[in-house]
């Protein structure tokens, strides 16, 4: 597949991913590891499945636990990078203001993978909190290519891979740089299932940072996947259960010599998120609750 449109592309990673034999360690780590024992002058790609509620409030956490511990924090959302200045300035409103804001971008009031989500954007919202809590110690910015890009796979994620790579040269060595990001764009070795020559966002950056790409395990539950119809999806169980948290233990998936990811991160049973709904910001809704 040489050539695509962003929103066609989504479905069959997703597709893909749903089946591919994976598995952690043989012999996984019994303690998880403190985000803030992770190297700062690097990049930390959080891997995830687009569409649950404890994701982006798992990676928020961990964001909020840097900043108490008196770090400095760049966060990289998986949105277009045209759209951040609004983004940025919606994450500062009110809620139902928010809403409104959020809905008039493309991706928001388009998406179908599960990152114009509820969740995400009570993420936006907790992010938008911190940075008023602790001024001058968190930015936020997004990565991702325009919604009307059309390009080649492996473009898409030079792009992504060149805009974090900008934001770490600009960062002083003891500040970290978070991203979030689909499992896809977190793949630590060259290839894909559905394309052996796929040279991944976090590929590309090792190429010229250290890089820990973590990916998420669940013991089960849903998350809201478009493939292409939308909905609450039953999602596998992938890894042994374990305590909530980050594990620095190679992640192996029979597509691969190689491990894939240099962690994990347990999140127990997911739950779906749906879609930030279309009148989100005009009052109650019953769907602001997923």
């Amino acid at each position: 597949m040489k050539v695509f449109a962003r929103a066609a592309l989504a479905f069959l990673p997703i597709l893909m991913l749903a089946s591919v034999p994976s598995h952690a360690s043989e012999q996984p780590t019994t303690a998880p590891t403190s985000i803030g024992d992770l190297p700062s002058h690097g990049v930390i790609v959080f891997g995830e499945l687009h569409g649950t509620r404890e994701i982006p409030a798992f990676f928020s956490e961990q964001v909020e636990t840097l900043l108490e511990t008196g770090h400095g924090v760049h966060v990289g959302l998986e949105m277009s990078a045209s759209e951040q200045d609004d983004l940025l300035a919606a994450m500062t409103l009110p809620e139902a203001a928010q809403h409104r804001a959020l809905l008039k971008l493309d991706q928001w009031r388009n998406g179908k993978d599960g990152r114009n989500s509820v969740a995400m954007a009570k993420m936006l919202r907790h992010l938008g909190h911190l940075g008023a809590r602790f001024q001058g110690r968190l930015s936020v910015f997004s990565y991702d290519i325009p919604s009307d890009w059309r390009g080649e796979s492996n473009d898409r994620d030079r792009f992504m891979a060149d805009t974090i790579g900008r934001k770490r040269d600009r960062a002083p060595d003891d500040e970290y740089l978070l991203v979030l990001a689909g499992n896809a764009h977190a793949f630590g070795v060259p290839g894909a299932p559905w394309d052996p020559d796929f040279r991944s966002m976090t590929v590309q950056l090792k190429e010229s940072y250290p890089v820990v790409s973590l990916r998420n395990l669940q013991s089960g539950g849903e998350a809201w996947i478009c493939t292409p119809e939308c909905g609450a999806k039953t999602i596998q169980g992938l890894g042994e259960s374990r305590s909530r948290g980050i594990f620095l233990e190679p992640f192996a998936m029979d597509w691969s010599e190689e491990p894939v990811h240099d962690g994990v991160y347990f999140l127990g049973e997911l739950s779906a998120s749906k879609p930030l709904p279309a009148d989100a910001g005009l009052g109650e809704s019953p769907s602001l609750r997923n």
